[in-house]
């Protein structure tokens, strides 16, 4: 049964690679981002290829914005139509910012979404007394003045528009420490606050800002920092090796392509009542704000890890509307009574109740019986249930 199930994940995962990569079109009545307009910083390689590819297929027009010109112009040309363009843009320089934004309006006649999506991890250094200064502003110059930039022009022309979508590239280390260099993990989790504060500001326009936050994906710059020469299949190896030990989810590896579904799920019209919203994948995850009475269900939602105490009324929903649910993790959340709608989720194969004050349980758990994998150690509430 095991092998059969891995086997099945690993042909989903191939066909969704597939069709992320492919540059043929989603049937119009499929489309998630019909007659949208995008601009795509950092678009050229690595998750920002995947996206702009993703947004092609689902009907939106694109800008790609990068510093890589020979990269980014090839991709506007295989895409090879009138939704594509190519803008050389450093996110570090505000005149190339507004320069992009410009000819996204220019050319597209709007700007309806804008992914901050250009990055840098900077040089590995885990002892905080040899971090080189300019390295350390680097970093922060690309991750947190790139995305502020891109916010700050993408607003000019969404302000008046009453409308639009600012989704940003965050990271694991927008949250946990330890995991990747001192001025990475600072940026990242920098930009977990823009995401907040331009939220709180921009909701009274019509205007949503989220972020993606992922774990570890293998991509050409994830070995960026080491030799050409060193950039082996072994190096690759041991990549994938550290990211399998850390997953939530084993046995599945986050891929690019996992992230531009996460984007385009947060572009798209299906998110229309979320912002504010942190969505983490570790192998898809789903951690944020969900807005109660939101008519919409995230088509690649796997997994929710709330970041924050939530209600009943939120857990209740999550519940009644996700029925795709595999994991739900509410480890040391307060949450009031366990939904009846608990027991109605067939998909769930991992419940983590850590820690978790639970007033009610109700009799509805006892659905749960072929759940493989439920966690209550240390919690009072469900220390005696036997499933």
């Amino acid at each position: 049964m095991q092998r059969a199930r891995e086997s099945e994940r690993a042909k989903q995962g191939e066909l969704s690679a597939a069709m992320a990569t492919s540059t043929s079109s989603i049937p119009p009545p499929c489309q998630r981002l019909p007659g949208k307009v995008a601009l795509v910083t950092g678009g050229a390689s690595g998750i920002g290829e995947s996206i702009v590819r993703l947004f092609h297929k689902h009907g939106a027009k694109v800008c790609i914005a990068d510093v890589q010109d020979d990269a980014g112009q090839c991709l506007s040309n295989t895409l090879g139509d009138l939704g594509t363009c190519f803008i050389h843009c450093d996110v570090t320089k505000e005149e190339e910012v507004r320069c992009a934004v410009d000819l996204t309006v220019e050319k597209f006649g709007t700007l309806d979404i804008i992914v901050n999506n250009a990055g840098l991890s900077g040089p590995p250094c885990k002892d905080i007394r040899n971090v080189d200064l300019s390295d350390f502003e680097k970093v922060f110059d690309v991750n947190v003045k790139g995305v502020f930039l891109g916010m700050k022009h993408a607003s000019r022309v969404m302000i008046p528009a009453k409308k639009g979508s600012i989704v940003s590239l965050g990271s694991v280390s927008s949250r946990l420490g330890g995991i990747g260099p001192h001025a990475y993990t600072g940026s990242k989790h920098a930009v977990l606050g823009l995401t907040k504060s331009v939220a709180a500001e921009l909701g009274q326009f019509g205007i949503r800002v989220n972020c993606v936050s992922p774990y570890a994906v293998l991509t050409d710059l994830s070995l960026v920092h080491l030799a050409k020469e060193e950039r082996t299949e072994d190096a690759k190896a041991g990549f994938r090796a550290f990211s399998a030990r850390n997953a939530n989810l084993q046995g599945l590896e986050l891929t690019a392509e996992d992230v531009a579904n996460a984007v385009l799920f947060l572009a798209s019209d299906d998110a229309s009542l979320l912002t504010s919203a942190a969505t983490g994948l570790s192998t898809v995850a789903w951690a944020g704000t969900l807005i109660p009475k939101t008519p919409t269900v995230p088509r690649t939602l796997v997994s929710f890890m709330p970041n924050a105490t939530i209600s009943f009324a939120e857990l209740e929903l999550i519940c009644k509307r996700f029925k795709l649910l595999n994991v739900l993790r509410l480890e040391g959340m307060t949450v009031g009574r366990i939904p009846n709608e608990v027991g109605e989720i067939r998909n769930l194969r991992y419940m983590n109740l850590r820690n978790t004050r639970i007033d009610q349980l109700l009799k509805s758990m006892q659905n749960l019986k072929k759940l493989p994998t439920l966690d209550i150690r240390d919690n009072a509430y469900l220390r005696d249930l036997m499933l």
